[in-house]
């Protein structure tokens, strides 16, 4: 159970560091475009942090005694609990609503190159698979 416990922390810090990766990847491809994507790119970058800082304290303090989140299953030791499914569902919800924000940045940008509108949808069905 101290496994799934420390999982769960892993879980959070490892899925905001690969947005953050996504994020300063489209920093650096999209950099020279507008300075008001670059912008949103920074906030959205902010807000993931926010995010990951949130999510981690709650978890690490999801349980009064810390132990009890590994031993409270048995029903031999005292100590209480948030709502456990509440943070899983708005933490789930939350990074749901990022996914697609950061599936539809690139996208945005696409549409204002001068190219073809084939190459458009190409590169729009490329950033689609993301998706899946």
């Amino acid at each position: 159970m101290q496994f799934f416990y420390a999982f769960e922390i892993l879980y959070n810090l490892s899925i905001a560091t690969l947005k953050a990766s996504i994020l300063f990847f489209y920093l650096r491809v999209f950099n020279l475009v507008s300075p008001t994507f670059t912008r949103v790119l920074w906030c959205t970058q902010v807000s993931n942090l926010v995010n990951c800082v949130v999510f981690t304290t709650v978890k690490l303090n999801q349980c009064k005694p810390f132990s009890y989140s590994w031993e409270g299953w048995d029903g031999r030791h005292m100590g209480r609990c948030v709502n456990l499914n509440a943070i899983l569902i708005s933490h789930a919800a939350i990074n749901v609503a990022m996914n697609v924000w950061l599936l539809v940045l690139p996208v945005t940008q696409t549409l204002w190159l001068n190219w073809r509108t084939r190459q458009k949808m190409e590169v729009m069905f490329m950033f689609g698979l993301g998706v899946l």
